[in-house]
């Protein structure tokens, strides 16, 4: 049985936005540097164990992992409204992703081509690889909206999500019921 363990740079227990490492416990440990990229470096796991984790992050693990621990609590999804668009992320009526209607699940690397995505919804996931394959399959112009609770609800703060808007340009940030809403851009460079 492999267990994986999320840590931050401390050596706490945190969840995978925060996460710089990644101990694997398989009759040995492994620790696995998360800070440059931390999708890419996921192996297969039994059970994947985090604290304080992000809804649309239990959503997205779930696809892989079985059984992911949050703090002392065995994670359970959520469920959001459902929005119109060509990608969704993290968001529970979808798992993992809805594209052109029809339903397909995967982790990462997105099996889909290169500017090809016109709009996407990124629901409470938060990884620079995730942003980068984003990057890589949204057309010029295209639109991603990324939601995430707002630190006096158990999320995030502006700064702390603006960390990971990496290759888009932040084109409008709003709140609403406890959600930051930042809608990024692809642009020419």
């Amino acid at each position: 049985m492999k267990v994986g363990l999320l840590e931050d740079f401390k050596g706490n227990v945190t969840a995978l936005w925060n996460a710089e490492n990644l101990v694997v416990i398989n009759g040995k440990e492994e620790e696995i540097s998360l800070a440059y990229g931390r999708l890419s470096n996921f192996m297969d796991l039994d059970i994947l164990i985090g604290k304080n984790f992000l809804d649309g992050e239990i959503n997205f693990l779930r696809q892989v992992y079985g059984i992911i621990i949050d703090g002392s609590n065995i994670a359970k999804k959520i469920n959001f409204e459902n929005f119109k668009a060509e990608l969704t992320l993290g968001n529970i009526a979808i798992s993992s992703a809805k594209v052109f209607d029809d339903f397909v699940t995967f982790f990462f690397p997105f099996p889909i081509r290169n500017c090809s995505i016109n709009y996407s919804i990124v629901y409470e996931v938060l990884d620079y690889d995730i942003m980068r394959e984003l990057h890589r399959i949204t057309k010029l112009g295209g639109k991603v909206r990324i939601i995430i609770k707002d630190k006096l609800h158990g999320g995030l703060s502006v700064d702390d999500i603006m960390k990971f808007i990496i290759k888009f340009d932040v084109e409008k940030i709003s709140w609403k019921d406890g959600f930051w809403i930042i809608d990024v851009i692809k642009k020419r460079r």
